[in-house]
């Protein structure tokens, strides 16, 4: 169980209607002071919807350096518990649970930086760029900040009014670029790349299409330049497949996605036992054939640390200390040196062995 200390009582302060799908919150300080965190983390809500606990981690679009008060956005998700209940039902003055600011996917800036920094984001992907992009422009003076912001169309784009502000206001420091699906229109400030004027121009971003607009950015390999990705699957593939082909190393390129990656574990021929000790507490549940740890310990009736529940933040970490357990391909999160001594998330972990024992401190 969590400790009532990494929560907190937050009071919404703003409920701002972003698309016809998307939502800003906008929360008040905590009675302590100015909520601190990284540009780039995220706050994990806590709701009770129709009886059930619901927790979902949505990322700050709000800078710690420009904004008075912590905000996040939520999209609707098709069938999505949480995002749905938000854009519907949540009014200012609400007081949520909300877990204290998290994640790893992070820029902390400094003045004395000079780089070149390119945000690529898709979607509600946006929300997490839009707190680094402010920071770099607020408090790195020598750096240049690039957003390439890919949507379906106009009416898609979240933030669209700030972001054309920024652009006004630090024109040859921020760099706009907007991709849209299946529009042709000229009318987004920042303009449209890759689009022609025929229909056949129409279309998904893909390697061809993101690689030209890099080379419109004036990247040179002298550059000290760092890349972070956020979207949809399919256009994060798009991204590292452009970014290897360009030879970015893996240091300079950091990605978030809150969608858990589901996979196949071979070699899992039936249910596993599962042995974790938690907080003094042992805990023997069954986990069922490529079913996730947590998943089980929930299913059991057993509470362990999660937040956002797609192997993104750490809060489920344990160490395994018997058996194997098989995390999804790419998974990045833990470090070389964790892994190496056994560590593992149980949100995205299947057990490949019959019996596995997890010691989570």
């Amino acid at each position: 169980m969590l400790m009532s200390d990494n929560i907190l009582n937050l009071k919404v302060k703003e409920v701002n209607k972003e698309t016809a799908d998307a939502i800003s919150i906008v929360f008040e300080n905590p009675e302590s002071g100015k909520l601190p965190y990284i540009s780039g983390q995220f706050l994990t809500l806590i709701c009770d919807i129709n009886g059930e606990e619901v927790r979902r981690a949505y990322s700050l679009n709000s800078s710690f350096y420009t904004d008075e008060n912590p905000a996040v956005a939520v999209k609707r998700v098709e069938g999505g518990k949480m995002s749905n209940y938000l854009n519907s039902e949540l009014k200012p003055g609400t007081v949520m649970k909300v877990m204290e600011p998290m994640g790893n996917f992070k820029l902390e800036p400094s003045k004395e930086n000079q780089r070149h920094v390119v945000l690529i984001a898709g979607g509600s992907g946006i929300t997490p760029m839009m707190s680094i992009l402010k920071t770099v422009l607020s408090e790195e003076p020598a750096s240049v900040v690039s957003l390439i912001y890919v949507n379906k169309n106009k009416a898609s784009i979240i933030f669209a009014h700030k972001l054309e502000e920024l652009h006004e206001k630090h024109k040859g420091k921020f760099r706009l670029t907007h991709y849209l699906d299946d529009e042709n229109s000229k009318e987004v400030k920042g303009g449209i790349f890759g689009l022609g004027k025929k229909k056949k121009d129409l279309g998904f971003i893909n390697v061809e299409r993101l690689d030209n607009i890099l080379n419109s950015l004036n990247i040179e390999k002298e550059d000290k330049t760092e890349y972070y990705m956020c979207g949809p699957q399919g256009m994060m593939d798009v991204v590292e497949k452009t970014l290897t082909k360009r030879k970015v190393p893996k240091s300079a390129i950091k990605k978030e996605s809150f969608v858990a990656q589901d996979f196949e574990v071979e070699g899992a021929d039936g249910p596993a036992q599962v042995h974790v000790n938690f907080a003094g507490e042992e805990m023997d549940f069954e986990v069922k054939e490529n079913q996730f740890i947590l998943d089980g310990a929930m299913l059991a009736g057993y509470e362990l640390p999660f937040s956002c529940q797609s192997g993104m933040c750490t809060a489920c970490m344990g160490r395994c200390t018997e058996g194997e357990v098989k995390l999804p391909d790419g998974n990045d999160t833990l470090t070389p040196e964790q892994i190496a001594e056994g560590y593992v998330l149980t949100c995205v972990g299947k057990p490949v062995s019959k019996k596995v024992v997890i010691e989570i401190e």
